[in-house]
């Protein structure tokens, strides 16, 4: 399945073209002494895509890490989704991977995508990376395909 997410998030960012819009904007606060990441997380590189029927993943890449997110659909404006601990939100810098343990996913709008991150706890997976943090803040996510303007209400 990781293999999976991975190709699929390569893709969905990749076809995002030099016209497309969306941003995300991420803050690590409570950051653990060891780590050495910076104090915020930014791209400009987005994408939505459907890693399974009834999934959304929502994507980002820079050179400040990969950033997915994956829910469960149909999402509408005003949704809060409250994370179990696992692989629902998953960055990664180079070799350093992080999970999510718990936290909530906020849907701002489901057309453009713009979700927030709301005190979601980041540890470490181990033997690949150490310390741990929270992310807060918001991404605007557009959908791969740009035909395709409304792919975060498939299958409602």
């Amino acid at each position: 399945m990781r293999a999976l997410l991975t190709v699929l998030l390569v893709t969905v960012v990749a076809s995002c073209g030099s016209d497309d819009h969306g941003a995300v904007l991420l803050h690590l606060n409570q950051r653990s002494a060891d780590l050495s990441l910076p104090d915020t997380y930014g791209s400009s590189a987005t994408g939505v895509g459907h890693p399974s029927d009834g999934q959304l993943l929502f994507a980002a890449t820079s050179n400040q890490g990969v950033l997915s997110v994956l829910v469960a659909m149909p999402i509408h404006d005003g949704d809060s989704i409250a994370l179990s601990s696992g692989e629902r939100i998953h960055f990664q810098l180079g070799a350093a991977e992080w999970d999510n343990q718990g936290g909530t996913v906020y849907i701002i709008s489901a057309e453009p995508a713009i979700i927030g991150l709301v005190a979601v706890p980041m540890v470490a997976r181990p033997g690949v990376a150490t310390g741990s943090f929270v992310f807060d803040g918001n991404g605007t996510f557009r959908c791969s395909d740009r035909d395709d303007t409304d792919c975060t209400r498939t299958n409602q």
